[in-house]
């Protein structure tokens, strides 16, 4: 049995600084693996990846 896709709901605040983990070669929905400062990691759809210029906050992944 192939595992099932699923959604969960999460609220990310606007301007949150992630950085792209995986971006599938194949026609997906949700294209973009993101991982954010807080550990939090999400695939995305096209719409919700902007980027942005700014370099990686204090801490963050490396």
């Amino acid at each position: 049995m192939e595992p099932a896709d699923y959604c969960l709901p999460f609220d990310v605040p606007a301007g949150m600084l992630g950085w792209v983990t995986l971006v599938r070669q194949y026609v997906a929905p949700l294209p973009y693996g993101i991982v954010f400062d807080n550990g939090v990691q999400l695939s995305l759809a096209e719409g919700d990846v902007v980027r942005v210029a700014e370099g990686p906050s204090e801490g963050g992944c490396s």
